[in-house]
């Protein structure tokens, strides 16, 4: 039986059926590929917590002046907090930013644009590191608090 003997009706059901056909291997496709994207997201989630709410990103320090120090070759945007007084600062390459004394707390955060290695150090008045943190992360982020004991 050629195509050509088909009524009409046969034809659309055809199309249909072959639609239908199409749609449901797109969904079951689609199925599997946002259950990957959903594992794939859940593990980077995990990794993010796991490296920007680490205890280890939190330190103990006495009340006095510090500064923070990035290492990068990348830009690099940084957001902090110290005892209620907000800046901003954008960057490239490495930088020394002084935080001013502490005297209850300092949130850093710094958003490193690009690729590739960064360490941000924080830095006592006398020149001692008492504090810091590396991300390889492409576009990755360091947070830490320093909390005056």
């Amino acid at each position: 039986m050629a195509l050509d003997d088909w009524s009409e009706g046969k034809k659309i059901v055809a199309i249909l059926i072959c639609i239908i056909i199409v749609i449901s291997v797109m969904g079951v496709v689609a199925f599997f590929i946002t259950k990957e994207l959903a594992k794939t997201a859940e593990n980077i989630t995990s990794t993010i917590i796991e490296n920007t709410n680490s205890s280890e990103n939190v330190f103990s320090v006495d009340q006095g002046k510090y500064k923070v120090k990035i290492e990068t070759d990348n830009s690099w945007t940084s957001y902090i907090t110290t005892d209620s007084k907000y800046s901003q600062n954008k960057g490239s390459g490495s930088k020394t930013i002084n935080l001013g004394t502490i005297n209850r707390f300092s949130s850093i955060t710094i958003n490193q644009k690009g690729n590739g290695f960064m360490k941000v150090s924080v830095i006592d008045s006398e020149g001692d590191v008492v504090g810091e943190s590396i991300n390889s992360f492409d576009n990755g982020v360091v947070s830490i608090l320093l909390n005056v004991d």
